[in-house]
């Protein structure tokens, strides 16, 4: 690994965990901006940067500044948009289980170092025409139906996709382990659903091998079982790995 990779890991590490890390004389800002625009760490390799001790009047420097407010403003948002959901789904006593970024951003120590492209939440297909009303009267339009997925999308606010399914049914080995994913569901709050802290893990794992199987990983999708593990320390361990062993994922 050369200097610049080694450097962008420990910027990532000081914008965690807030611990300030030693850089390379011949650290390149510019380079690890570079990477950080391509894999959607921007805003956490800013803050690691601020710790580590990146002077703030470097005109990149400013930059990130600009583009971290930015992103702070478009978290907030979106988080907005989520909760009014959550509410509106409450009221009118619709099922619903947030997944992903819904649920990692607020495990991350400023909620915006975890960019979301979307949201997603899963729901009982049973209960759609329920729902749709209630997303029209919020103010979303529906865009698109896929295998797994009912696309909504509120502009300026929220894109949204409401899954059907925890994994799409193409997908048939993993599919054959999570179903519907109802399954592993279990009541938080009146119609609010999450799955156990362990089964969270497994999903998330599943997720990130899909990913890496079917398209390709960026780094944020290590960070996120990083930090996922780091907010849940006290994993059954051993049922973990016997879960990820029937999914064929133990070894991986």
């Amino acid at each position: 690994m050369d200097s610049n990779k080694s450097s962008i890991i420990k910027l990532i590490y000081s914008a965690l965990t807030g611990e300030k890390q030693q850089l390379p004389e011949n650290f390149s800002l510019s380079e690890a901006v570079a990477v950080a625009k391509k894999h959607g760490i921007t805003v956490m390799l800013y803050y690691g940067a601020l710790n580590c001790g990146v002077s703030q009047t470097e005109p990149l420097m400013q930059e990130l500044f600009m583009y971290t407010c930015k992103n702070i403003a478009v978290s907030e948002q979106q988080m907005h948009s989520v909760a009014e959901i959550f509410a509106a789904f409450d009221k009118a006593e619709i099922d619903y289980m947030p997944l992903k970024g819904t649920l990692l951003k607020k495990m991350y120590p400023k909620t915006e170092m975890r960019s979301m492209g979307d949201a997603d939440i899963l729901i009982k297909t049973g209960q759609y025409e329920k729902i749709k009303p209630v997303m029209s009267q919020l103010g979303f339009s529906e865009i698109l139906e896929s295998d797994h997925e009912l696309i909504w999308n509120k502009k300026g606010a929220l894109h949204l996709e409401l899954h059907k399914r925890l994994i799409p049914s193409y997908n048939k080995d993993y599919y054959a382990y999570f179903g519907d994913g109802w399954r592993l569901a279990k009541v938080k709050n009146g119609t609010r659903y999450e799955m156990t802290d362990e089964d969270q893990m497994i999903y998330l794992f599943t997720h990130y091998a899909k990913h890496y199987r079917d398209a390709g990983i960026g780094i944020r999708h290590i960070v996120d079982l990083w930090v996922y593990r780091k907010n849940r320390p006290d994993l059954d361990e051993e049922y973990i790995k016997t879960e990820l062993e029937a999914l064929q994922l133990y070894d991986f």
